[in-house]
């Protein structure tokens, strides 16, 4: 005689629209405080684009209602979205060395760009330039945008779900995007004077660029670029600790670009160079040959410490190189950062962002000396 079993199927899948598929547990805990004001920003920047959207037309109409106006349109479309591919193209891969300060200059791209906009009306004959403008600045904005925030979903992913996060951040946008529309939309046609709408738009724009900057600071990236590794390397000299990814979050600074300062990676300096600015003798200016085995070499001229690395350079040589060249443009001891410990720690080690140039040397010297 067979026993029956009975079973009941469960599942723990839900349907969401918005938010990934198991959240929270499928991404880091970091994640809803980054979307919650990632939401007011992207519902900012679309009531700012109605506003100045409707400045542009009323520009327009000012000029002529004919073909012609129709041109100058595509005419400032078409411009924009070259100037756009052409902005992406030379930024390469520092959308991955420095998202969080990408995602910040698309936000101020699209203020500038739409402030450009609503002063339009101001400046009538004027109309093809400031509009081009303003469409290539906020081509910039949608290209930094997306661009920079595919690397941070990357890290606040924790079950592989990339994908998911993504599609789920299109929605947020879209539904951030039409609450923004209407909002801009009421706005548009219940202020009837134009210093009216310029107040709106002020408030709009701080609105935007604050929510922002709130949000990145709730972004903590595991790559390692030069201003992440200073502020590992300066902590590891003063307590002889490696400072976690959410610790560097919060010394971390995105508004601006990251000084050089003294140190310089991938360029040699002139007089080190051949003549015909290739090979070069450099032995009696570098601190640290290449007789060492070492896949760098590491020289100073004018009170800057210059950074190259051999063709065949791996990436635990890029980190170790960037780590011993920085304590001697800050005249510390070398330390050593063991990168087993980086990678314990959560930090990515397998592509580091030290090296913004391809360019490295290729040594000649064991030739030389047969």
């Amino acid at each position: 005689m067979k026993k029956l079993i009975r079973v009941k199927l469960i599942t723990s899948k839900k349907e969401n629209l918005l938010l990934p598929e198991g959240f929270p547990l499928s991404v880091k805990p970091n994640y809803w405080n980054f979307i919650k004001w990632n939401l007011v920003q992207s519902t900012a920047s679309s009531a700012l684009g109605v506003l100045s959207t409707q400045q542009l037309l009323i520009t327009l109409g000012t000029n002529s209602i004919t073909a012609s106006a129709a041109l100058n349109w595509i005419i400032k479309d078409g411009l924009g979205l070259l100037g756009g591919v052409i902005y992406a193209g030379r930024i390469g891969n520092r959308f991955d060395e420095n998202s969080k300060y990408y995602k910040w200059i698309s936000a101020v791209s699209v203020n500038l760009a739409s402030g450009l906009e609503m002063i339009s009306p101001c400046f009538p004959s004027l109309f093809l330039p400031i509009a081009t403008i303003g469409t290539l600045g906020k081509n910039v904005s949608a290209l930094a945008g997306s661009a920079s925030k595919a690397a941070i979903h990357l890290n606040l992913c924790l079950r592989n779900n990339l994908a998911d996060v993504t599609a789920k951040s299109g929605t947020q946008a879209t539904a951030a995007g039409l609450v923004g529309t209407l909002i801009g939309t009421l706005f548009g046609y219940s202020i009837q004077s134009y210093w009216g709408s310029v107040a709106i738009f002020s408030a709009l724009s701080v609105c935007q660029l604050w929510a922002c900057y709130k949000g990145l600071k709730y972004v903590d990236l595991n790559s390692l670029n030069p201003q992440r590794l200073d502020i590992i390397i300066k902590n590891f000299i003063e307590h002889k600790i490696i400072l976690s990814t959410e610790e560097v979050s919060k010394h971390e600074k995105f508004l601006l670009p990251y000084p050089k300062q003294n140190l310089i990676v991938g360029i040699v300096p002139e007089i080190f160079q051949g003549q015909d600015g290739g090979s070069a003798n450099i032995d009696e200016n570098v601190e640290y040959p290449n007789e060492n085995l070492k896949k760098y070499i590491i020289s100073r001229h004018d009170n800057k410490v210059y950074l190259l690395y051999e063709e065949t350079a791996v990436n635990s040589d890029i980190i170790e190189g960037y780590v011993l060249a920085r304590c001697i443009s800050w005249n510390v001891p070398p330390v050593t950062i063991p990168l087993e410990d980086l990678k314990n720690i959560g930090w990515e080690i397998s592509q580091p962002f030290l090296s913004p140039t391809n360019t490295r040397y290729k040594n000649e010297s064991s030739d030389l000396t047969q």
